[in-house]
C-alpha cells in the first residue's frame, strides 16, 4: 500500500507525498509487524493468534501511531520540509535500532535453537536493511534523486533476501522435539513481564509528551492501552490458575498411578516419583528418592551393563525400554518392564511396570494348560477345538483321533475343512443340522 501511494504521488502527481501524508505513514511504520513477531509466545506450537498476542499486537499500532504522531507529524507542522525529513530520518532509525535490539534480546532468551535460528536472522535481515535505508535516505537528504535510481537498492536488496528466506524457511518439527529446551530463569520472567509492561509505559510517556492539545485523542489511546494491558493480565492469571489445576490433576494421577513413575533433571537428580516406584525400589517414602543422584537410587542394579545400553538408546532414538529384574537393598528382585525417555528440558522420565503379576499369571495359565492338555489327552474320547460349521475349520485335536479313526492329529487339521465327506451319508443330514443349529 506504500508503495502504490507513492508511485501515484511520483508518477502522476509528480511529486513526493506531503509531509503529513498517510503514506509516509505507511513507510514509517512498517517496523509494526516486526515488533508483533518480537512478541510473539515463543513457547507455541501452532500459528494460531492467542488472544493475549491480539492485545499486545493492538498496543504496537497505538505505539507506532503515537510515535508518527507526535515525534513526527506534530513537529512537522512547524518546519520547513527539509527538516521535517530530517527528523523522519531520526525517528525511523532510531525506530528500526529499537527493532534490532529486540530482536537480538529475543535471540539471546530463545529457548528453541530453532526460534533461536529465527529471531537470529530477523536481527541481521533488519540491521541490513537499516544500514541500507539510512544511506539511501542521507544522500536523499545532501541533493534530491528521482526514483528508479541504484540506490532504490538500498530498500529492494533487504527486503527481496528477507522475501526469499521467509518463502523458503520450514519447521523442523523433529528436530525441535528432540532439541535441548533451555529452561527459564528468573531474569528471563522479569524480561518477559518487563516488555509486556513496556508497551503501556511508552504509549503512557507519548501520550503526556504530546502536550495539552488533543486531548480526546490523548486520552482515547491510552484508555485503549490500559485496558488491553489489564485484559492481558487476566487471561495470563486465568491461563496459569487452568494450568495449575491441570498439573495438579497430572500430579494425582501419577501419584496414585500402580506403574512407578520417576522424574529426573538434567544434572541426573531425581525431582520427583510416586509410591509405585519407591516401593519398586525398597524405599520407604518419595521423599528418600526426590533429590537423590540416579546413581544412589539405583546403587543395588547392575549399573555398567544399564548404563552404558541407556545412554546409547537415549543418544539415538531419544528413548530406552527393556524388561529387567530389579534388586532392592533387602535382597529381594523384582521383575518390571522399565522406560526412560528424554524430555525437552534434558531430563528424563523413568516408567517401571511390575511384571510380577503377569508372571504368576502365566505360570498360572501355563500350569493348567499343562494339566487340562493331560487330562484332555488321557480321556478315552476324540476331544477337538474347532469353528461353528460344517465346513468349519479345525484348530485342535486330541491324540486319541488316530487310535480311534486312524488319521494323525496334523493329517486330519490339515484337510478338516472337508471332514462331512468322512460322515456315512445316512448320518450327514444330522451333523449339518446340529452345526447349522
Amino acid at each position: 500500500m506504500a508503495n502504490l501511494g507513492w508511485t501515484y504521488y511520483e508518477v502522476i502527481l509528480r511529486s513526493e507525498p506531503p509531509t503529513g501524508s498517510l503514506i509516509r505513514f505507511l513507510f514509517d511504520t512498517q517496523g509494526m509487524f516486526f515488533v508483533m513477531a518480537i512478541f510473539l509466545n515463543q513457547d507455541k506450537s501452532d500459528s494460531h493468534v492467542e488472544t493475549e498476542e491480539a492485545l499486545d499486537f493492538i498496543q504496537v499500532g497505538v505505539l507506532f501511531f503515537l510515535i508518527y504522531f507526535g515525534m513526527y507529524y506534530l513537529p512537522a507542522l512547524n518546519l520547513s520540509p527539509r527538516t521535517a525529513f530530517a527528523r523522519e530520518m531520526a525517528v525511523t532509525f532510531w525506530g528500526d535500532s529499537a527493532i534490532i535490539l529486540l530482536a537480538l534480546l529475543q535471540w539471546r532468551r530463545a529457548r528453541f535453537p530453532q526460534v533461536r535460528n529465527l529471531y537470529g536472522g530477523l536481527a541481521l535481515f533488519h540491521l541490513f536493511y537499516t544500514i541500507g535505508a539510512y544511506l539511501s535516505d542521507a544522500h536523499q537528504f545532501q541533493r534530491e534523486i528521482p526514483t528508479g535510481t541504484w540506490y532504490d537498492l538500498a530498500w529492494s536488496l533487504p527486503m527481496m533476501y528477507g522475501a526469499f528466506w521467509a518463502a523458503s524457511w520450514r519447521p523442523d518439527s523433529e528436530s525441535k522435539s528432540r532439541s535441548k529446551v533451555r529452561q527459564k530463569s528468573l531474569t528471563d520472567i522479569l524480561i518477559t513481564n518487563g516488555m509486556f509492561a513496556f508497551l503501556p509505559l511508552a504509549i503512557l510517556f507519548l501520550v503526556a509528551e504530546m502536550g495539552p492539545g488533543w486531548k480526546l485523542l490523548r486520552f482515547s489511546l491510552l484508555g485503549i492501552s490500559f485496558l488491553c494491558y489489564a485484559l492481558r493480565i487476566a487471561l495470563s492469571q486465568f491461563r496459569q490458575q487452568q494450568g495449575e489445576e491441570t498439573v495438579q490433576r497430572q500430579t494425582l494421577a501419577m501419584d496414585t498411578s500402580v506403574d512407578g513413575i520417576a522424574l529426573l533433571d538434567e544434572k541426573g537428580l531425581h525431582i520427583y516419583a510416586n509410591s509405585a516406584f519407591t516401593k519398586m525400589l525398597g524405599f520407604q517414602n518419595p521423599k528418600q528418592i526426590v533429590g537423590q543422584p540416579w546413581q544412589i537410587v539405583y546403587a543395588f542394579q547392575d549399573l555398567d551393563r544399564l548404563e552404558t545400553a541407556v545412554r546409547g538408546s537415549l543418544a539415538s532414538s531419544g528413548k530406552w525400554s527393556s524388561p529387567l529384574s530389579l534388586r532392592r537393598p533387602d535382597g529381594t528382585r523384582l521383575p518390571v518392564e522399565m522406560t526412560i525417555a528424554l524430555m525437552p528440558d534434558g531430563g528424563t522420565v523413568c516408567v517401571a511396570r511390575d511384571l510380577s503379576q503377569r508372571e504368576r499369571a502365566e505360570k498360572a495359565r501355563a500350569e493348567a494348560e499343562a494339566k487340562y492338555r493331560t487330562l484332555v489327552e488321557q480321556v478315552n474320547a476324540i476331544t477337538y477345538i474347532a469353528e461353528i460349521g460344517i465346513e468349519g475349520e479345525w484348530y485342535y485335536v486330541s491324540p486319541q483321533i488316530e487310535s480311534i479313526l486312524g488319521y494323525k492329529p496334523e493329517e486330519w487339521l490339515a484337510t478338516s475343512h472337508q471332514w462331512a465327506n468322512l460322515i456315512h451319508p445316512d448320518d450327514l443330514a444330522v451333523v449339518a443340522a446340529a452345526e447349522k443349529a
